[in-house]
């Protein structure tokens, strides 16, 4: 079974979510000391596993000279709030759908590798992103990569760092 697929809406609809997950909860997140992103989580108890979408609206959004360092202040925001201090962790510029972005590795455990969080933080004109998975994962899984695939932002006010609309 797939995990659910993440959409870019306040309400998260799972059909792959198997018989003993939980349906998906609105939930908020803060980040730094910004305004709070709307988002959902959802949980999946066989693999004991979060998958979560968030998003805000930004007032102003970072220059382009400024948008690897407002990434990558973002990722660790979303690390200090999602995680305790400590964990092992990377932070990866990249890109989602042609937009700037940095994924987030997190080991939870240091002897326990699958036990972290994989993230992305994305930028796609003004709004901000954070899609993941945390719990028994590791970036190579398929379910993770079919999850951050299956994201697709399909409005943006903004250019994609690759040059596209």
């Amino acid at each position: 079974m797939h995990p659910p697929q993440p959409r870019p809406v306040e309400r998260l609809e799972h059909p792959g979510l198997p018989a003993d997950g939980h349906p998906a909860q609105p939930q908020r997140l803060v980040l730094g000391d910004g305004e709070p992103m709307k988002g959902v989580e959802a949980r999946r108890e066989m693999y004991q596993e979060s998958y979560f979408v968030y998003y805000v609206d930004l007032p102003k959004p970072p220059k382009d000279d400024k948008v690897d360092e407002f990434l990558q202040k973002a990722a660790a925001d979303l690390v200090a709030a999602k995680t305790r201090p400590g964990h092992p962790t990377t932070k990866t510029p990249a890109t989602h759908g042609g937009y700037p972005a940095v994924e987030v590795h997190v080991q939870f455990a240091p002897f326990e590798p699958s036990s972290g969080m994989v993230a992305r933080v994305v930028l796609a004109g003004k709004r901000l992103y954070v899609v993941g998975v945390s719990g028994q994962v590791v970036p190579e899984q398929d379910r993770v990569e079919h999850f951050f695939q299956a994201f697709q932002i399909t409005e943006a006010d903004g250019k994609k760092k690759d040059g596209g609309k």
